[in-house]
């Protein structure tokens, strides 16, 4: 039996979630078990190591029952949560590039003493503050009796992805030189987890197609996360916001940043003909970088609007309003989108009864959704092409809109079981081939 350890190392996702990587993380972790199956049947015993910094429970997104399904997990497969430090107090999950450094390093240095035990490691370095781990395993993995290790760098955004206007050149720096680094070394390898990303990191940093390996960004359909709601607890979490029951409802989530666009929508939710509705928004800050709250909550006060602005880390509300048969358009009106969950996950929880989803026809939205087909997009560099778009969608026949629900399922279902991404990924590292894994 050929012994794997598949070190999977992140900032978000492991003992927190409070962002898409979050998301994606946990999903990893979740869909893990299923995928070492799978492996098993072709004399391959995967385990899973995570390696994050260590946090207090006054981080942002800190959930003990996130930490202890982890440790769960990883144990099962003989693998195991490893702690390491980040140069914080233990509330900074992402941090600058002081923190990047230090916990870059110590993620090296504990991926480096793990697979030790194992014949082979594949190590999954996760976003922008463990861009240098692979740079820390390459440059001292020979001083090691294995040095057998193949690096993936997997990166969901980058600093010219969210601020291609205005990008903080300390982060470009980082971010630049250890893509560059992993161009050179045959040991480390680039995922693609979008085809918006992959293009957008080729174009700039001339990145060949032979370092990318397919990660594809998805969900994981069999989780909890989508489980159905029971009507009446829907009904409790609607009331607990004083959320109207009997209003269709418009809504958004995302991070209080100006790039996800929340003042585009509540601009166009002024302009909206259609009265009979309200508009609901999670725009949930971090907790130790700016957000644009402040101006969000100047801005409804200018437009006399009457909505239901969320300015907290609420991770039930999505789940029981898209399940609710009143609320009508999920709205993710981003200026800058490598590739969002939201539309997918919107897609599970909805069904037939829930909301469709509109986004901007931007980046990596367009590779998601073909717009009328399943789901809708629109230009948002006009305010009242987004209003009436939005009046459009409310007047669309019931019928019309459960197709394009049915259709935006079943897209999902199909390109973005992220179960497939991983075992896809796994095999083309090890070069393996068979039958159970096409």
């Amino acid at each position: 039996m050929r012994k794997i350890a598949v070190i999977y190392i992140t900032y978000d996702g492991i003992i927190n979630t409070m962002c898409g990587v979050g998301v994606i993380s946990k999903t990893f972790i979740d869909c893990f078990e299923e995928v070492r199956r799978v492996f098993k049947d072709i004399k391959v015993d995967l385990s899973l190591h995570l390696i994050t910094q260590a946090l207090t429970d006054d981080a942002l997104g800190y959930d003990e029952n996130i930490l202890k399904s982890s440790i769960k997990i990883t144990r099962k497969s003989g693998g195991d949560v490893h702690f390491i430090l980040n140069g914080s107090n233990g509330i900074e999950q992402f941090g600058n590039v002081d923190n990047w450094n230090v916990v870059s390093c110590n993620a090296g240095s504990k991926a480096l003493e793990i697979s030790q035990k194992y014949d082979e490691a594949i190590v999954i370095a996760v976003d922008t503050p463990f861009m240098y781990t692979p740079y820390y395993i390459d440059i001292q993995k020979k001083a090691y009796l294995n040095s057998n290790i193949t690096s993936v760098l997997t990166l969901h955004s980058d600093v010219l992805s969210h601020h291609p206007e205005d990008p903080d050149i300390k982060r470009l720096a980082w971010e630049s030189s250890a893509i560059k680094y992993a161009c050179l070394k045959d040991s480390i390898k680039i995922a693609k987890t979008s085809k918006f990303l992959a293009d957008h990191l080729s174009k700039h940093y001339m990145i060949s197609s032979d370092k990318l390996l397919n990660l594809q960004s998805g969900i994981n359909p069999k989780s909890p996360r989508y489980k159905s709601w029971k009507r009446r607890d829907i009904l409790k979490k609607l009331d607990s916001y004083k959320i109207p029951l009997d209003k269709d409802l418009i809504f958004s989530v995302g991070r209080a940043v100006s790039y996800k666009g929340f003042d585009i929508l509540i601009k166009a939710y002024a302009e909206l003909k259609t009265k009979n509705s309200h508009l609901v928004f999670i725009a949930s800050p971090y907790k130790t970088a700016p957000s644009n709250v402040e101006e969000l909550k100047v801005l409804i006060e200018e437009l006399g609007i009457e909505c239901t602005p969320i300015f907290n880390l609420d991770l039930d509300l999505p789940q029981a309003i898209c399940q609710w048969e009143n609320t009508k358009i999920v709205a993710q009106l981003s200026r800058h989108e490598p590739f969002g969950l939201v539309p997918e996950e919107v897609r599970l929880w909805s069904g037939d009864k829930g909301p469709v989803i509109l986004t901007s026809y931007c980046e990596g939205y367009i590779e998601q959704i073909s717009d009328g087909v399943d789901g809708f997009t629109v230009d948002i560099s006009e305010v009242n092409s987004v209003s009436k778009k939005i009046d459009d969608i409310l007047s669309t026949e019931s019928s019309k809109l459960k197709k394009i629900k049915q259709a935006g399922l079943k897209r999902a279902l199909r390109d973005y079981d992220y179960k497939g991404s991983m075992i896809n990924l796994i095999a083309d590292v090890l070069k393996v081939k068979s039958k159970v894994l096409q």
